[in-house]
């Protein structure tokens, strides 16, 4: 009796490692199986800004904006078209109109062009200039005149910028979050509309003066903008 239980002990003893192998070794299928299924299962990563700029070769957005020169703002609307020269460089063409809300209500109207570079996912830097005219009109009346004149004076504008940009498939915001320029008087002088009716216009008026005060004076802007890129 005492020898049976001895071999089967023995015996029991000889099998347990093959069975533990092979317990271990469908544990580990199940595991295996486990992970593919919810790595299948599960949602791909959100490409970002920076990778979604690859397939893109140009944009188109518009927006509003704000300009501080010569101590007057000057909010409006602008709009810009870009060419992806590489994911990371950028040229833009921009165009704006702006007013100051305050009488007698100076307008702008303005055209530049800027290289943007990407350091990273959305953050960029741009620097470009454009050219812009600053007009302000001037009426005035009593009991025999009706005048009417235009004050135009014609400004260059150099300037750096820091934004983000973030791309979505083909949807793109865009947050300057400041721009600094300096706005520079071209020598041609201020270009005076003929009177509509009445005298002449007089020398030394408020509209010059207004004018006179937005050129040759530093610029700060902001804008946003929302457009597509393809």
């Amino acid at each position: 009796m005492r020898k049976i239980i001895h071999f089967a002990l023995a015996s029991l003893s000889f099998l347990a490692p093959d069975i533990s192998a092979k317990n271990a070794d469908a544990t580990n299928e199940e595991e295996a199986l486990g992970k593919s299924t919810n790595q299948g299962d599960r949602p791909q990563r959100r490409q970002n800004s920076r990778s979604e700029r690859k397939s893109k070769t140009w944009e188109i957005a518009a927006g509003g904006d704000h300009l501080l020169v010569g101590g007057k703002f000057f909010p409006g609307v602008g709009s810009t078209i870009g060419y992806f020269y590489r994911p990371n460089l950028l040229f833009e063409s921009n165009g704006r109109l702006g007013m100051n809300l305050s009488d007698p209500k100076p307008v702008t109207a303005e055209a530049s062009l800027n290289l943007k570079l990407f350091l990273g996912n959305s953050l960029y830097l741009s620097s470009g200039g454009g050219g812009g005219v600053y007009m302000v009109t001037h009426e005035a009346s009593d009991l025999n005149n009706n005048t009417s004149w235009k004050e135009v004076k014609y400004a260059l504008r150099p300037f750096a910028a820091v934004g983000h940009q973030w791309q979505e498939k083909h949807w793109t915001l865009l947050i300057e979050w400041a721009s600094l320029g300096y706005s520079l008087e071209t020598p041609k002088p201020i270009a005076n509309a003929l009177p509509i009716k009445g005298e002449d216009r007089p020398e030394g008026s408020e509209e010059e003066y207004i004018l006179n005060s937005v050129v040759g004076t530093p610029a700060l802007g902001f804008r946003i903008m929302l457009g597509l890129a393809i």
